[in-house]
């Protein structure tokens, strides 16, 4: 079912999470899940691993877009090339 479908993303992104979960810190925040897609991908094609947290919780509950905003998470160490790309956006 489509409820089932979301529960499992909102899975996979803690698992993502979870993996790295030493090493990330965030690095900008979203309420719109389509500019959050943008900058991973804009992080991506300059070289930066990144991850999307809070996409699925959005999808699940259906609101709050607000109380759970979304985080794009980078590792530590590509902290800083990460935030001036994201502000050169």
């Amino acid at each position: 079912s489509r409820e089932v479908a979301k529960l499992l993303h909102v899975v996979g992104d803690i698992e993502r999470i979870s993996d790295h979960s030493i090493n990330l810190v965030a690095v900008a925040k979203y309420t719109d899940p389509v500019k959050a897609h943008i900058t991973k991908g804009m992080l991506e094609t300059n070289g930066i691993e990144a991850v999307i947290f809070g996409d699925g919780l959005q999808q699940t509950i259906g609101y709050g877009a607000h109380i759970f905003p979304i985080s794009i998470m980078v590792k530590n160490s590509d902290k800083d090339i990460a935030e001036k790309l994201i502000n050169e956006q």
